[in-house]
């Protein structure tokens, strides 16, 4: 059973595992990347939030307004017409 296994099954498991962090480094660096954006980059905010929430439809309504901060955005789901407040930060188990 991998670290991430364990973490979703609510086990004990180890946060420094390099899978995890490699994980979270990841989310950290399209966070950057997705506050770095204007309001005019509309289309690279999509494709950002579709490698932060893969599988997820981000359409035309559901927007996260910068900053962002994601540990781990494998495991949040939005719903349709998503819409967040200035300063977003989420965390996973």
């Amino acid at each position: 059973m991998t670290e991430y296994e364990r973490m979703r099954a609510g086990r004990i498991y180890d946060c420094m595992d390099a899978g995890l962090g490699a994980a979270q480094r990841e989310s950290h660096r399209l966070c950057e990347a997705y506050n770095a954006l204007g309001a005019d980059d509309g289309e690279k905010k999509q494709a950002l939030l579709q490698e932060l929430f893969p599988g997820q439809d981000f359409g035309l309504y559901r927007t996260l307004e910068a900053p962002i901060f994601l540990d781990n955005a494998r495991e949040i789901r939005t719903s349709e017409r998503t819409s967040t407040p200035t300063s977003t930060s989420a965390s996973s188990p």
